[in-house]
């Protein structure tokens, strides 16, 4: 097999497979004239909420969704955000461009921050690295759920979870989508008027920040197919993960969601090189040098993953992991 022809991502198989379906809603949400704060957005954050056993709210990306709850936070409370030393740049900008003040904690061999040891009122944002089931710890917590949002069964153990529906998630969009759950009526009081220039007073200053109705229609087709789609991952994983030389960052894969399959070796640039099939890093940078942050950004590896892929496809990128 020449491993050059398989896609780093499973977005254009996905379409090909739901294209009637994506065509149809496409062509009722257009013919409404509605394309924003419509029905459908509607059904997709009822749909979300009640996966996720907290009231929830659809922004433009997941971007923004951290940057609204950095705004609310700031505003609110204003002492420490601790952040993960490992993670999408995402996680630092959204706070930093706020202003908040921030603390770096090293993360734990799989990429998870440990304990930050906060206080009661202090913001501590846990990523569910690579996909990976979080744990609950002192302060307020907001789980940056970009990546495991999906995963434990939807299980929340934050008071606040941000999502992304990045074409690169589990549950992709074809443009950009966010959103932002918890059970804080306040937040989301602050959350439902600042994506909408709290709109009608418009007395404060906000933004802009909506998913748009045909994203929102497109999302719901897709969470028909979410646990048929999460249950290949689960079995593509524990096939690869059974037969790997390299280390797995997946520590429990029953509550993984799996978003990305990550090897860790010291070989990696080598192994870039030798390989045909599409790799990427994430991430080969830090937000502070700390030991195992560092040590992370230099050696992981994520290789493709996604349903679609072919038993072909799987057994080819298995013998060169074997």
């Amino acid at each position: 097999m020449n491993g050059s022809k398989i896609a780093f991502t499973g977005l254009q198989r996905q379409y090909k497979n739901l294209r009637e379906e994506i065509l149809e809603v496409t062509d009722e949400v257009l013919s409404t004239g509605q394309h924003m704060l419509g029905p459908y957005t509607k059904q997709f954050e009822d749909w979300l909420s009640t996966v996720n056993q907290q009231p929830t709210l659809t922004c433009h990306n997941g971007t923004q969704a951290l940057e609204i709850v950095a705004e609310w936070y700031k505003e609110q409370y204003n002492n420490t955000v601790y952040l993960p030393a490992f993670s999408f740049i995402a996680t630092k900008n959204a706070f930093m461009r706020v202003g908040c003040k921030i603390k770096y904690v090293d993360v734990d061999e799989y990429g998870i921050m440990q304990d930050a040891h906060a206080e009661s009122t202090d913001l501590v944002v846990l990523v569910g690295m690579y996909g990976a089931a979080i744990q609950r710890q002192n302060g307020i917590i907001l789980e940056d759920g970009a990546q495991h949002w999906c995963g434990n069964k939807y299980n929340r153990v934050g008071d606040i979870c941000t999502k992304s529906f990045d074409p690169m998630k589990n549950m992709p969009c074809y443009g950009n989508g966010g959103a932002i759950s918890s059970k804080i009526p306040e937040l989301m009081e602050f959350v439902k008027n600042f994506r909408h220039h709290h709109h009608p007073q418009y007395t404060s200053v906000a933004t802009n920040s909506k998913m748009s109705e045909w994203d929102c229609a497109l999302m719901m087709i897709k969470t028909k197919y979410m646990d048929e789609w999460q249950n290949r991952r689960k079995e593509i994983a524990e096939y690869w993960r059974s037969r790997s030389k390299y280390k797995v960052l997946i520590k429990d894969i029953d509550t993984h969601a799996l978003q990305k399959f990550v090897i860790q070796t010291p070989e990696r640039d080598k192994l870039r090189e030798e390989w045909d099939i599409p790799t990427r890093i994430n991430y080969p940078y830090t937000f502070a040098p700390l030991p195992n942050a560092t040590k992370l950004s230099k050696e992981v590896l994520s290789l493709p993953l996604y349903p679609e892929l072919t038993d072909a496809e799987i057994e080819y990128i298995s013998s060169l992991i074997s």
